[in-house]
């Protein structure tokens, strides 16, 4: 098992992937209350991040449609 980031200070939680298992969506802690949906391209390994809000926000629980053109989740 690989870790999917060297950075072990931050959490990743609820992943998801598409069906074709090419795009890896998960929750991942940045700072303090602050938490971020990251999309991770494990074809090309390149990332795309949805930011939270300002102050003490976060978005959780990623889930990507079944065509994999969609991510939902929750904002908290």
């Amino acid at each position: 098992m690989t870790p999917l980031h060297d950075e072990p200070l931050k959490s990743q939680f609820d992943p998801d992937t598409t069906p074709d298992g090419r795009y890896f969506v998960f929750a991942h802690t940045q700072a303090i209350l602050s938490v971020p949906i990251i999309i991770r391209d494990t074809s090309t390994n390149k990332e795309a991040s949805v930011p939270p809000g300002t102050g003490f926000s976060a978005l959780r629980s990623p889930c990507v449609s079944h065509d994999g053109a969609r991510v939902a989740f929750a904002y908290a």
